[in-house]
């Protein structure tokens, strides 16, 4: 493989993390430009980000655990049909 080929695979790996680097950075401007013009206290802003944070966490568990559950209840299905067209 060519040098030049290499180093455009690199870089493509690294696309996706730079886009959500940006995008992070530019969300942090926007809130810290929130907080200057509202007066808000840093404090509170931090307890606004957990309680965003552990929001959004406690949503992705309860969708992991609804599909894991979909997902068994399938399977168990999936066993049963086969055990009745076998008998």
């Amino acid at each position: 493989m060519k040098r030049t080929e290499k180093n455009k695979e690199n870089n493509i790996s690294y696309f996706p993390l730079s886009i959500k680097w940006v995008l992070t950075v530019a969300l942090l401007g926007i809130c810290v430009w929130c907080v200057t013009k509202t007066g808000a206290s840093p404090l509170w802003m931090a307890g606004i980000y957990i309680l965003l944070r552990s929001i959004l966490k406690i949503i992705r568990l309860s969708i992991r655990i609804i599909l894991s559950l979909v997902s068994l209840l399938c399977l168990i299905l999936i066993c049963m049909a086969i055990v009745v067209f076998i008998l």
